[in-house]
């Protein structure tokens, strides 16, 4: 009787071995099989059919990013996408992207600048960690930005486009070495620590059409 029960726990044990391991490659064939390559960039289909940019892995020193990749469109460029790219001199973002990730151009160092389009709305925290160029220019259409200068020992001017309706919390939060900021006339609102830690800012005019 012991034998018999012996024989059939190992029976049992193996099967589970076999199911778990079977589970286990089918798990991983699935994670893999979520993130696509092109050889230039590696991405995933969104639930919406759009796609966001994971890792660049191509080799041109000039990247300009495409509107679209097999039929979807690019709408994001994720978290640490060029994370220390640092040969690369150019980018060119897509006016389909609306959302830049954490950390997506960490350590960029060759970077002399980058455009951002009129599309993007949302630039997450840090997106430009380390990257050295002295200026950027953020179009009106962005409305959350906390962060996203905090860490560029070069960048000392930062222009928001004309039109903008607010400057969103955080905005030059931690950028020590901002030298020069204007608020445009076109602003109603100032977020919560928009300017916190801005402490190379000589001054900053508040125009009359800010009400909070």
């Amino acid at each position: 009787m012991k034998n018999l029960f012996k024989k059939s726990l190992t029976i049992l044990l193996a099967s589970s071995i076999i199911i778990a391991s079977v589970f286990a490659n089918e798990m991983s064939v699935l994670a893999d099989s979520s993130e696509k390559s092109n050889g230039v960039y590696n991405y995933t289909e969104n639930s919406d059919g759009t796609i966001t940019i994971n890792k660049y892995v191509g080799t041109a020193l000039s990247v300009n990013i495409p509107a679209s990749i097999d039929g979807g469109t690019i709408t994001a460029i994720g978290s640490f996408a060029f994370e220390s790219c640092t040969s690369i001199t150019d980018i060119s973002i897509p006016e389909s992207v609306t959302t830049i990730g954490s950390y997506a151009f960490s350590g960029c160092s060759g970077l002399t600048g980058i455009s951002v389009p009129e599309s993007v709305t949302k630039i997450n925290e840090d997106a430009f960690d380390g990257c050295t160029f002295t200026s950027i220019f953020i179009p009106k259409s962005v409305a959350s930005c906390g962060f996203a200068f905090g860490n560029m020992p070069n960048l000392k001017s930062v222009t928001l486009e004309d039109g903008a309706a607010s400057v969103p919390d955080f905005f030059l939060d931690g950028c020590k070495y901002i030298q020069q900021f204007t608020v445009p006339n076109s602003v109603t609102t100032i977020g919560s620590y928009a300017f916190s830690g801005c402490s190379s800012l000589t001054g900053i005019s508040i125009p009359e059409s800010v009400t909070k």
